[in-house]
């Protein structure tokens, strides 16, 4: 929970700072989230990775009454920017991270089978895991899938949507969902056709990726490089 009275003033008593002196990590990825880190960063052990994808001026900066913030990769061990076409001074780049790999998926024949498609029907998966009236926006706009279709709609938010999505990428002939980072590179890395809708968003521009990136392609996933490096940081 957000805890802005103590924020600055009393860090030691916010529930973040208990928690993480709790737990003493060895290890501490902070993905985007930065400030609330911020003030208690030189009292947490261990080393320290910050990754960032793209986001607005405001997120890196932060102008609130008297605080002044600005984002310092120099906090940390290691500070990577994960989004092509995104560049942030002092960041080093990884390509973009995808939950899984290309062989870890399943092989699509069993993607269909475990998602009941009928034989000779082509999979239309809408999905959206975002704000309120999101998915229903994407329902209205796709609801009647057509003939030679079969339409799956699923969301994670309560829990009871298909996780992770990406198992099933060689089943899914079109996807259509928002403009998220996740979502976004799953359909450049696993190859999935998609009708993908910048919602907007206070910390990121979506349509700026759907733009920039739009013929994006890459074969390496940041993921194992950035285990690769990690390994080496910690010296394992």
């Amino acid at each position: 929970p957000l805890e802005p009275r103590l924020f600055l003033v009393r860090d030691e008593r916010t529930r973040l700072y208990r928690e993480l002196t709790r737990y003493r990590p060895d290890l501490l990825f902070v993905y985007g989230s930065w400030l609330p880190v911020y003030p208690v960063l030189d009292r947490i052990p261990g080393r320290k990775v910050l990754l960032l994808r793209q986001c607005s001026q405001e997120w890196l900066h932060v102008r609130s009454g008297p605080i002044e913030l600005d984002i310092n990769p120099r906090d940390y061990d290691a500070a990577y920017c994960i989004e092509p076409g995104f560049d942030v001074p002092g960041f080093e780049r990884l390509p973009p991270v995808v939950i899984r790999n290309r062989e870890e998926i399943l092989p699509r024949d069993e993607a269909r089978r475990r998602l009941g498609v009928p034989d000779r029907k082509r999979l239309v998966v809408i999905a959206r895991n975002g704000y309120e009236g999101e998915l229903e926006e994407l329902l209205r706009r796709h609801g009647d899938a057509g003939t030679g279709w079969h339409r799956l709609v699923t969301t994670n938010k309560g829990g009871a949507g298909i996780f992770p999505l990406a198992d099933y990428a060689a089943a899914i002939d079109l996807l259509i969902s928002g403009g998220g980072y996740s979502t976004f590179y799953e359909t450049r890395y696993f190859g999935i056709p998609a009708q993908l809708y910048p919602f907007d968003r206070n910390a990121e521009d979506i349509a700026w990726r759907l733009r920039t990136n739009a013929r994006y392609t890459f074969d390496e996933n940041g993921a194992d490089v950035l285990v690769s490096r990690v390994r080496g940081l910690v010296g394992v």
